[in-house]
């Protein structure tokens, strides 16, 4: 007892803060960790301001005890706090609880780090499991290939480095665009540097990085990950997933800089010839590259971006930014429809595209100096496109070729200054807006017969609107359906036999007939379908109220469809004729 009550006198202030001394009662299974050879003084060390450093393991353990567990520390590379199951005990929020728990076992099954297991492997992580890893007994699944101790080495001096460094100012990304623009002769040729920003996820983050790196890429490419400033559990999650990854390189900024600082001190980073902008939750598909850097080749084309489609729905998220003048919000051109849609375009060139997904010549980008960052996550993209555009021919392309799933507006707080972003697009432009441009619908068959207010912003002088689309139906010229009408035929196939729908399609085009295929969802532009066709197992979207819904079924169809075909080319000429009577029946005065 005299012990303890000197070791209290003696309580030691480091840094401003006070590491009291532990009585009896106070025993934290810390202390395991401690024995065990789990507590890695300078990995804890790396992750705290070079002030408030503790010097002795001792030290250490008793400012996690006081401040560093509430504050998200890690004790060791290979346990990462955030990874423990909340359910594994009734006292889920309580950090001490959790620590006793994976004493005892209890996480066996569970990862505790990602440098022992991806987010779904199963490799355990108890106290003894540990121990036995870095005493060498156990072999286990380091990323490239590290041993378990240079793993550890690696982890903390990259987690020192990162926290070391933040080179921003603020909210603010604080590059020196001049000593960029200077470097610019030293970027590496044919190099691809691949930006990501990213604020408190890594999961999305890891996927869209790894999407980026899955293929042999002609040339070299590099991934700046620039995390704005996230919890600390996120950074460590992060550092470790791609430890083993030289292509990967992290930086993190002290606080949230935005999207536009996140990817300015990026570009600032980065070494390569050409610049992808990448959204932390946009996932690019094999063979991106390649065409997006392809589309470079013509000095005219300032930037390029990929066909951007929403999660497994065969919907466009974004082909291309569209105008329609002064007080009218830019939008991305056929976002909702189905993607064949885009299929059908010719006309590929465009005044803005958007950042989510974008390559650009990093002397363009940094000619430009990069992004305005009085923009906050919204139209920092499209101003940055219109700064660019300084020669009548100089353009932006979709390239089609390349695709990119994107399930926009993931991120916590995207949309919070909206209202702000709109207010600082708008003066800026006023009087300089592209001119309006409905002929795109016309190039798809289309027209744009007028803009459905959604709401008044008070802001600045604008509606906020939604395209209404009509489509002329052609007369078919040749063929079974010669004379009769081009209908569209939209294809809800959900998880429908493809060789079904596929007989179906090609059935329907050599009868001259438009088709478009969706997975799922719904949208306003599904009122442009003359003839809604569902599949057996396409699930609950069909059939659709107050449409002619078709069913193709190798059974008898759906009690609710309007008429059962198997696809063959009589049934479906049947189809059309039956619909013409449907429609002049429901809709009096409708025209073929």
């Amino acid at each position: 007892m005299v012990r303890i009550v000197t070791l209290v006198k003696r309580a030691r202030h480091l840094g401003g803060a006070v590491f009291p001394a532990l009585s009896a009662e106070q025993r934290d299974p810390t202390s395991d960790f401690v024995r065990a050879g789990l507590f890695d003084l300078p990995y804890y060390r790396a992750q705290l301001p070079e002030a408030e450093r503790p010097r002795s393991l001792s030290e250490a353990r008793r400012h996690y005890i006081a401040t560093g567990r509430a504050a998200g520390l890690s004790i060791h590379p290979f346990i990462e706090p955030e990874w423990w199951d909340p359910h594994a005990n009734t006292d889920d929020e309580d950090h001490l609880g959790r620590e006793r728990w994976l004493i005892h076992g209890g996480q066996r099954g569970s990862s505790t780090s990602p440098l022992i297991a991806d987010p779904v492997g199963s490799i355990g992580a108890t106290r003894d499991y540990l121990k036995d890893l870095l005493e060498g007994r156990v072999q286990a699944r380091i990323p490239g290939g590290l041993t378990a101790t240079a793993a550890v080495q690696q982890m903390t001096r990259a987690v020192d480095r990162g926290l070391r460094r933040t080179p921003n100012a603020g909210t603010a990304s604080n590059v020196d665009w001049a000593a960029v623009r200077k470097g610019l002769s030293e970027r590496v040729p044919g190099r691809t540097s691949v930006l990501v920003p990213t604020f408190e996820d890594w999961r999305m983050t890891v996927e869209s990085v790894r999407a980026s790196l899955a293929e042999p890429v002609e040339g070299d490419i590099e991934v700046i990950v620039v995390d704005n400033g996230s919890r600390l559990a996120v950074f460590r999650s992060l550092t470790a997933v791609f430890l083993g990854e030289p292509r990967v390189r992290l930086v993190r900024c002290s606080v949230n800089t935005n999207f536009a600082g996140g990817m300015n001190r990026a570009i600032a980073e980065s070494t390569g010839e050409y610049i992808v902008l990448l959204n932390n939750d946009a996932v690019l598909s094999p063979g991106w590259r390649a065409p997006l850097i392809a589309a470079l080749d013509d000095m005219t084309v300032r930037g390029a971006q990929p066909l951007l489609l929403y999660p497994a729905t065969n919907r466009v998220q974004a082909a291309g930014t569209m105008f329609l003048g002064e007080g009218v919000l830019p939008w991305h051109f056929l976002a909702g429809h189905p993607r064949d849609d885009a299929d059908r375009m010719t006309n590929l060139s465009f005044r803005a595209v958007t950042a989510a997904v974008m390559v650009m010549r990093a002397a363009d980008l940094v000619d430009a100096s990069g992004f305005d960052e009085e923009f906050e996550n919204g139209y920092e993209d499209v101003d940055l496109c219109l700064r660019m555009l300084r020669d009548p021919r100089d353009r932006f392309l979709l390239v089609r070729e390349s695709i990119a799933v994107h399930p926009e507006g993931s991120s916590a707080g995207r949309s919070a200054r909206d209202s702000e972003n709109r207010v600082r697009f708008f003066r800026r432009w006023a009087g300089r807006m592209p001119s309006p441009e409905p002929e795109r619908y016309l190039d798809i068959g289309m027209r744009l017969s007028r803009m459905r207010p959604l709401w008044y912003s008070p802001e600045v002088p604008i509606v906020v609107t939604d395209p209404q689309v009509e489509r002329e139906r052609p007369v078919v010229g040749e063929g079974p359906a010669t004379g009769r009408p081009s209908l569209r035929w939209m294809l809800l196939t959900g998880d429908a036999d493809r060789a079904v729908v596929e007989q179906t399609r090609a059935a329907l085009l050599d009868l001259g007939q438009e088709c478009v295929e969706v997975h799922g969802g719904a949208h306003w532009s599904d009122v442009l379908a003359d003839v809604v066709v569902g599949f057996s197992g396409a699930g609950p979207t069909f059939p659709r109220a107050g449409a002619f819904n078709v069913s193709v079924s190798p059974g008898p169809g759906d009690e609710h469809a309007q008429t059962v075909t198997d696809g063959s080319t009589t049934d479906l000429l049947r189809v059309i004729a039956e619909m013409e009577t449907w429609e002049k029946t429901v809709f009096p005065g409708a025209e073929s």
